[in-house]
C-alpha cells in the first residue's frame, strides 16, 4: 500500500512539474481591423490580451448600428465606452471573461471621439477611441 501511495506522489508530482514547464499557450492572431457588413450592421472584432484592445481605433459613421464583438484572451475585461473621458455615464458596458467572446450592439448618434476604457484595466493603458463620423 506504501509503495502505491509513493508511486501516485511521484507520478501526480512529475505531472505538474511537466505541466510547469510548458510553453504559454500563443494568443490567437489579431483581428482584422476592417468591418465586415452582417445585415445592416458595420460589425467589429476585438480582442482584448495584455491589457490592451486589439483594434483600439474605430471609425463609424453617425446613426450606423454597430457591433463590437469581443474576445478576451487572457483575463477578465470590459469594452466600456463614455462621451470622453471626463463623462460620468458610460454609454455601455460590455464584461468578458478569459477565453469567451460576446458583443454589443450601438447607434453612436452625434459626430465626435467617444472614450473607450476597460474599467479594470485602464490605469495600464487599455484605452482607445471610437471616432463618429457624419455620413
Amino acid at each position: 500500500m506504501r509503495t502505491r501511495l509513493l508511486v501516485f506522489l511521484l507520478v501526480a508530482l512529475s505531472v505538474t512539474v511537466l505541466a510547469a514547464c510548458e510553453p504559454p499557450v500563443a494568443p490567437p492572431p489579431a483581428p482584422d481591423p476592417t468591418p465586415t457588413v452582417v445585415n445592416d450592421f458595420l460589425v467589429f472584432e476585438v480582442q482584448a490580451n495584455q491589457n490592451e484592445f486589439i483594434p483600439n481605433e474605430f471609425v463609424v459613421p453617425a446613426n450606423q448600428a454597430v457591433i463590437f464583438m469581443m474576445t478576451s484572451v487572457d483575463d477578465l475585461h470590459t469594452f466600456t465606452v463614455k462621451r470622453d473621458e471626463d463623462a460620468e455615464e458610460d454609454l455601455f458596458d460590455l464584461q468578458v471573461l478569459a477565453g469567451f467572446t460576446d458583443e454589443v450592439t450601438y447607434t453612436f448618434e452625434e459626430p465626435g471621439d467617444y472614450y473607450l476604457y476597460c474599467r479594470f484595466h485602464e490605469q495600464d493603458g487599455m484605452v482607445g477611441t471610437i471616432q463618429v463620423v457624419e455620413e
